[in-house]
């Protein structure tokens, strides 16, 4: 009985120490193995040894294996204030893509801290922002230089970078604004602009329509002044027709003539009934009505 216990224990023992010998590396991690604090260096090299995807073993109990994430890290750095060569101030937001390239040397400079190395990263990176921002104008780094800008900054951030074993994939720059205390100036300097523009607008138009609108009298006037002056050249001609016409009339027929004459006479004086005209009989208007009235 106590010989089956003590079998049991040892497999037991046996199992616990296979578990904690073996360990496993996945597809995106590398490690390193510090033995009593030590880390298990690469006879070759003389490097710390970097152990591939797959199965390992180790010392149990006085070895930890310190896991390194191999994927791309995405570093986001928050708004910084930097100023051009202008002295205008502008608040930039960029990321770094940044990965492990020499894990044991990662390792030795920041004991596998990824938030230490994001916090060097995203210092020497600032840096460069400034210095690139304080070469260049506000339109050359939001249009001819941004793009020359972020790959000095990227090619800088790498120098530093180097000794942290990591590599610098790609820095992008996310946005360039001015501070709100900025823009609001601006806003008003435009919006005190855009109404000089309009108030120029406006009394240039003012201009136009009075000159438009003198122009269009004038030439009212000088078409009504034309279409009098053909009016009465056309009466005149009228006149001087009908004068000629009666005269010729008169030539053909001058008792007839009068007697016409007459009578139209007599058409209008008498053209409304309640009209008195007082007159003597014997005088010429009643000419032919007394040689009607002796008939």
């Amino acid at each position: 009985m106590q010989f089956g216990k003590l079998i049991l224990s040892l497999v037991i023992i046996a199992v616990v120490i296979m578990f904690t010998a073996v360990f496993t590396v996945n597809q995106t991690e590398r490690a390193v193995v510090a033995r009593l604090g030590n880390l298990i260096m690469d006879s070759q090299t003389g490097q710390p040894r970097v152990y591939q995807p797959g199965l390992h073993m180790k010392w149990p109990f006085i070895s930890k294996v310190i896991k390194l994430d191999e994927r791309i890290q995405t570093l986001d750095i928050p708004d910084q204030q930097v100023v051009t060569n202008e002295q205008k101030f502008l608040n930039v937001n960029l990321f770094v893509k940044w990965q492990v390239e020499d894990f044991s040397e990662f390792y030795k400079a920041t004991r596998g801290d990824y938030l230490r190395a994001e916090q060097l990263i995203s210092q020497r990176a600032n840096n460069s922002l400034r210095s690139e921002f304080g070469n260049a104008d506000l339109k050359q780094v939001v249009d001819t230089k941004r793009s020359i800008i972020m790959q000095a900054i990227q090619d800088d951030v790498n120098k530093s970078a180097s000794s942290l074993g990591v590599k610098v994939v790609d820095v992008r720059i996310k946005s360039i604004e001015l501070p709100p205390e900025v823009n609001e100036s601006i806003y008003q300097r435009m919006s005190t602009e855009r109404e000089e523009q309009a108030a120029q607008y406006r009394a240039s138009g003012s201009a136009t329509a009075e000159e438009i609108q003198a122009l269009a009298d004038r030439r009212a006037t000088e078409t009504l002044a034309g279409a009098q002056r053909d009016a009465q050249t056309i009466r005149g001609e009228g006149d001087a027709k009908a004068a000629q016409i009666y005269a010729e009339a008169y030539k053909q027929d001058p008792e007839f003539f009068t007697f016409y004459q007459s009578l139209n006479a007599y058409a209008r004086a008498f053209s409304d009934k309640e009209d008195v005209l007082v007159l003597q009989p014997e005088g010429d208007f009643f000419k032919y009505f007394n040689s009607q009235a002796k008939q």
